[in-house]
């Protein structure tokens, strides 16, 4: 079922945790506008070569969320190895289903996949720790930073540290492999607010995420940034 205008049901929102046929791991955010985030990892065994990719189609400010209607969605997304085109069903049970296809040039090769996933029934990770990385985004150019996350059920606080001095607060919210984060910058003479979305994946462990927000210099776009601990 889909909300009135077409908005993803409330019984959808939340974290969505799988694998495809490959055995490889799925993970979908849900919200009120639709999908935000979806991760999905591949294996392309073509011609000339093997290709793992793990592909992340985000959907940050000014950019909507991915439709879903009556449960269902597609995308794709394209870059320098190819395509990949994802579409699937979700639904009010808590179960989704799905198919992949990917056509890799780099070599030459082509994948069509099965995916599942079931519904979160709270977070499926634990975030609590020091966490060292890099971001950037259309304003600033990559650099590192460190988050200190606490966390409590499904909640999330704690802050961020810049080299230069830049600094701020973090709250948020987990959901299966997923969060969706709310940043208040409290540098002095530049403060700010941000929010996004990000996922911890597996093996190895990395924190992902994206996120728009303003600042003294701007308003940012195209935010993303990946940490470990």
């Amino acid at each position: 079922p889909t909300a009135p205008g077409g908005s993803a049901s409330a019984q959808l929102a939340g974290g969505w945790t799988g694998t495809t046929s490959q055995g490889r791991p799925i993970s979908i955010l849900v919200n009120s506008s639709g999908i935000p985030l979806l991760m999905v990892s591949t294996s392309v065994t073509g011609t000339t070569c093997t290709s793992s990719i793990t592909t992340f189609i985000t959907r940050e400010p000014p950019d909507v969320p991915l439709a879903v209607s009556s449960g269902a969605f597609s995308t794709s997304s394209s870059g320098s190895a190819g395509t990949l085109s994802m579409s699937g069903t979700l639904t009010t049970a808590g179960t989704a289903t799905g198919t992949i296809n990917v056509v890799n040039t780099q070599c030459n090769g082509t994948l069509n996949a099965t995916w599942t996933a079931s519904k979160a029934g709270g977070p499926e990770v634990a975030l609590s720790g020091t966490w060292n990385g890099t971001f950037a985004s259309s304003l600033v150019s990559r650099t590192s930073g460190t988050l200190v996350l606490s966390q409590n059920g499904a909640n999330v606080t704690g802050t961020y540290t810049l080299p230069n001095g830049a600094r701020g607060n973090l709250t948020g919210t987990v959901s299966g492999r997923t969060m969706t984060f709310t940043l208040s910058q409290t540098t002095v003479g530049c403060t700010g607010t941000f929010a996004g979305h990000g996922v911890l994946m597996p093996s190895p462990e990395l924190l992902v995420y994206f996120y728009t927000g303003s600042d003294c210099l701007g308003s940012h776009t195209q935010g993303n940034g990946s940490a470990s601990r």
